[in-house]
C-alpha cells in the first residue's frame, strides 16, 4: 500500500497490474480532463498539464504580422523546455521584424568558430592601431626618450596596462570599444599583455635602475 502511494506521489507514470483490463494493465498517474468552456480534451501527468502547452512570458502585440506572431507564440510555449530555442525563435522574430519595417533584416547572430577574425575585423583592428600609434606612440616615444621622470611614469602606467590585459584575458572579458563597432577578446588582450609587460621592464630599467650619464 505505502509503495503504491510512493509511485503516486512521485509523478511519472506507471502500469498498474491491479487494475489489469482485457486489452492490459492500466496507467496510473496520467488523466484526461474537459474543458467546460471550449469543450477540449487536456492530459495530465500528475498535477502537470502536459497537453496543451503552457506559454510563458507577455502575450505579442496584436499589431504584429501573422507569421512573426506564430513565431513569438511558439517560442512561449516552448521557452521551459527549451530556451535556447525560444531565444533562436525570438532572433527570428526580431529580424522579420526588421524586415517588415522596412530595414535591411541581417542575421542578428552569427555564429563563428571560437577565436576565429574576419578579415574585415582584423583590417580594422589594424588599422585603428596605425592610427593609434601615430598619434599616441610617436608622441610618447619622444617624450621617454627626452625625459627620465617621463620613463618613470610609463613603467607605473605599463605595469598596470599589461596587468589589466592579463586579468581580461585569463576572466575570458571582452571589451567594446567606444564609438566603434569593434570589440577586443581575450585573444587580442593576451597579445597585447605581452609587449606592455616588455614596455614596463624597459621603462623600469631606464627610468629606475640605470643611472643618467653626468653631464661633464
Amino acid at each position: 500500500m505505502f509503495e503504491y502511494i510512493d509511485k503516486i506521489q512521485s509523478g511519472l507514470i506507471f502500469l498498474d497490474p491491479k487494475h489489469d483490463t482485457k486489452e492490459g494493465y492500466s496507467t496510473t498517474n496520467i488523466h484526461l480532463s474537459r474543458c467546460y468552456h471550449c469543450k477540449k480534451i487536456a492530459i495530465w501527468v500528475h498535477d502537470k498539464l502536459v497537453f496543451p502547452g503552457t506559454k510563458s512570458g507577455v502575450p505579442p502585440n496584436p499589431e504584429l504580422p501573422d507569421d512573426i506572431w506564430r513565431d513569438f507564440e511558439e517560442a512561449r510555449e516552448i521557452v521551459n523546455s527549451s530556451p535556447r530555442g525560444a531565444a533562436a525563435l525570438l532572433r527570428l522574430c526580431v529580424q522579420k521584424l526588421c524586415l517588415h519595417l522596412g530595414e535591411k533584416g541581417k542575421a542578428t547572430y552569427r555564429w563563428r568558430p571560437q577565436g576565429a577574425v574576419t578579415h574585415t575585423y582584423a583590417m580594422n583592428l589594424l588599422t585603428l592601431a596605425f592610427i593609434a600609434n601615430v598619434l599616441f606612440g610617436l608622441p610618447t616615444l619622444y617624450f621617454a626618450w627626452r625625459s627620465r621622470e617621463f620613463r618613470k611614469f610609463l613603467a607605473g602606467a605599463f605595469f598596470v596596462s599589461a596587468g589589466i590585459q592579463f586579468y581580461l584575458y585569463i576572466a575570458k572579458v571582452s571589451v567594446p570599444l567606444l564609438g566603434t563597432d569593434l570589440v577586443l577578446t581575450p585573444e587580442i588582450s593576451r597579445w597585447r599583455c605581452i609587449p606592455h609587460f616588455i614596455f614596463f621592464w624597459l621603462c623600469l630599467y631606464y627610468g629606475f635602475i640605470k643611472k643618467p650619464k653626468e653631464s661633464s
